[in-house]
């Protein structure tokens, strides 16, 4: 079976990685070639990349043509409206395609009122901020559009080996505010368990929330990894203050955390592999050589 990758990158390496584990040819999609000449020289010929995206509608349409499945992980356009851009992934499916996964993001959930209170898969979608309702409009088109059966995937902030915080407090740009929301997260190696089972198990959910199992709040997650690493803390703002640099993407992302769990992973899956930020930070940060393997 071949199944393609729309947006191959960070996470879509795990995931090609899985599938091909497990017999599958991947085809990579990805607006660069450079990466996907890495991404080659590591995952082998079962490996396919090609050079792409929804732009260019030609060429999309002659990579994704014989996949018996799609997982469309690239982000939706800022310069065009978002809507013509579904539309233009659900007409570039081959007619063998059987079903398409879309990752999205729990940003088209607002926080809750009650703070213990939770997000799961029945909480309505009303997204809080400009890219959440990007993403739920996103969304909407693709289940309108789609002639594949179309599965959603609402995915917390994704971290791992290479994208974590220690590398921006290393280089002092990162800021910290006391407080703060409690935030979801997936390790990306989970994520890509989370994809993979989505894309080829018999019967997987309409929807799913990938997030790990311990919202928490950004400063604690940080102070646990520089007291790993023994690197020292910047200022810690007070919650209220924001900077005047602050972009409106970056303060929407630090204002709209939100507790997330999810009703259906467990029966898709099984348990995760970095149940918490502590598992998880654990294995990047040994993976990127900040901890001994010992």
């Amino acid at each position: 079976m071949r199944i393609a990758i729309l947006g191959m990158g960070y996470t879509g390496m795990s995931v090609a990685q899985q599938l091909i584990s497990k017999g599958y040819e991947v085809v990579g999609i990805a607006r660069r070639m450079a990466p996907l000449v890495v991404f080659r020289e590591r995952l082998g010929e079962r490996f396919l990349p090609i050079q792409g995206d929804t732009r260019n509608q030609a060429t999309l349409k002659d990579a994704l043509e014989g996949a018996s499945r799609v997982i469309h992980l690239a982000p939706p356009p800022r310069d065009r409206p978002v809507d013509d851009d579904a539309v233009q992934v659900g007409l570039c499916l081959g007619k063998n395609c059987e079903r398409l996964v879309y990752g999205s993001t729990t940003g088209v959930y607002s926080p809750p009122v009650d703070p213990d209170e939770w997000v799961d898969e029945d909480s309505p979608v009303v997204p809080g901020g400009r890219l959440g309702q990007m993403r739920a409009v996103y969304e909407r088109e693709l289940l309108n559009v789609s002639p594949a059966p179309t599965h959603i995937v609402r995915i917390a902030g994704i971290y791992g080996p290479g994208r974590h915080l220690i590398t921006r407090l290393e280089a002092g740009k990162l800021e910290l505010f006391e407080g703060g929301s409690r935030v979801s997260r997936i390790h990306r190696d989970d994520l890509a368990r989370i994809l993979v089972a989505m894309t080829i198990d018999a019967s997987p959910p309409t929807k799913l929330i990938a997030c790990d199992e311990e919202p928490t709040p950004t400063l604690d997650v940080v102070r646990y990894a520089a007291s790993l690493t023994n690197l020292k803390l910047p200022t810690v703002h007070p919650s209220a203050s924001v900077r005047s640099t602050e972009t409106p993407s970056l303060k929407e992302f630090r204002t709209s955390g939100k507790p997330c769990r999810s009703l259906y992973r467990e029966q898709l899956i099984g348990e995760l592999h970095y149940p918490t930020y502590r598992e998880g930070m654990d294995a990047a940060l040994r993976e990127d050589g900040y901890l001994s393997t010992k």
